[in-house]
């Protein structure tokens, strides 16, 4: 399914909005894409052993024979598990979990060749622990420039590479720097290039309410294909300083433990999944499970409080954050029969309780408008 461009302003430059519809199939597929998958399109894998975790990491790389180089990273903090388009009143909007940054590797891969764009792609993986394995590869050529399309809202993070005249570059095409806090091109310092992270326009990233505003974007890819086309040919040259005096955005523990789990440096490989169910897609970080002892891929416990409303209020927030899905469960599964017989002995039928609770927890929300299930 796919739609015809609206005409839209750019508010700044005036300039009329021309460009390609967005391919809904196309999108979807590639948010639900296992990393190994994307050989089947062209991507070449590399895997590499990181020091930082002593873990193995893997980028995919298409060279399409251009100078300039997009990155985008596959991991995310959920899984594929909704993907709905929405006319609303005012605007249309793409809901899916996983915006960040599953939209970075659809527009490279499907959007700007359409809009006459050439870029070379390298995909990576554990952007979201702040490690992303985009530091690891080394080009056999140079390039221009760096971007991804990895940033909520509009503006440009910019990073290390910040300064006046990359600013006014920007400024000129309808799109404003800024300074960011971390992604995958600033671990790429080393390329020598300058690197922008171009906003995709989407909102209530990192969760299940994820949605991408689609006018936005489409006024940002214009101001993006203006800029691309002046300076496709121009180096942007960036050099490193002897003396950083920025520090690498990482993690804290709280923040790690809460979307990660544990992560153990400890030797390990990759076990390609061999499912399609989300429980067992490769984009989850492997992670090591402190009940059961084992290194399985990890499960959002997000998700799973936010299907059962019930537990949710009752389960002590800090519990089981680093256990695998299945100890997690198991967990769960002891809280609900809890729960349940309590509302039993009130006198209320505990199935009939966890409906009504849903239902009005749904009624406090405002009704969608025109909501479109694209195929599931």
């Amino acid at each position: 399914m796919s739609r015809k461009s609206r005409e839209l302003i750019h508010p700044s430059t005036k300039k009329k909005v021309d460009i390609p519809a967005f391919n809904y199939d196309m999108m979807r597929k590639i948010y639900k894409m296992p990393m190994q998958q994307f050989s089947k399109i062209g991507f070449k894998k590399k895997q590499y052993k990181d020091r930082k975790t002593n873990t193995l990491q893997r980028t995919m790389f298409k060279d399409n024979g251009s100078n300039i180089l997009g990155v985008a990273h596959l991991d995310s903090h959920y899984p594929p598990a909704h993907f709905v388009v929405a006319n609303l009143s005012h605007k249309r909007i793409i809901l899916s979990p996983v915006h960040d940054d599953r939209i970075g590797a659809y527009l490279m891969i499907d959007m700007l060749p359409r809009m006459g764009i050439n870029v070379d792609i390298l995909l990576t993986e554990d952007e979201e622990q702040g490690n992303s394995s985009a530091k690891h590869f080394t080009p056999k050529k140079e390039y221009k420039w760096i971007f991804m399309f990895d940033r909520s809202g509009t503006d440009v993070a910019l990073y290390q590479y910040n300064d006046a005249d990359l600013r006014a570059k920007l400024k000129k095409h309808g799109l404003e720097g800024s300074h960011g806090s971390y992604s995958c091109i600033k671990d790429m310092e080393k390329l020598g290039v300058k690197g922008m992270n171009f906003g995709s326009c989407y909102y209530n990233n990192h969760s299940l309410d994820s949605y991408l505003n689609e006018s936005e974007l489409a006024i940002n890819l214009a101001c993006f294909r203006d800029f691309y086309n002046e300076f496709k040919d121009t180096k942007l040259e960036h050099k490193e300083p002897e003396y950083k005096s920025y520090q690498k955005w990482q993690a804290p523990d709280w923040y790690a433990q809460r979307y990660y789990g544990s992560v153990q440096p400890v030797e390990r490989e990759y076990v390609e999944p061999t499912g399609t169910d989300y429980k067992d897609w490769s984009f989850y970080h492997d992670f090591f499970c402190q009940s059961c002892g084992k290194f399985t891929q990890n499960t959002q416990l997000e998700l799973f409080m936010h299907e059962l409303p019930i537990v949710e209020e009752l389960f002590d927030d800090s519990d089981g954050l680093e256990m695998c899905y299945r100890c997690y469960l198991d967990q769960y599964r002891t809280d609900i029969d809890e729960c349940l017989t309590a509302l039993d002995s009130d006198g209320t039928e505990g199935a009939e309780a966890e409906d009504d609770y849903v239902k009005s927890e749904n009624e406090a929300l405002p009704k969608p408008v025109d909501l479109v299930e694209v195929s599931k």
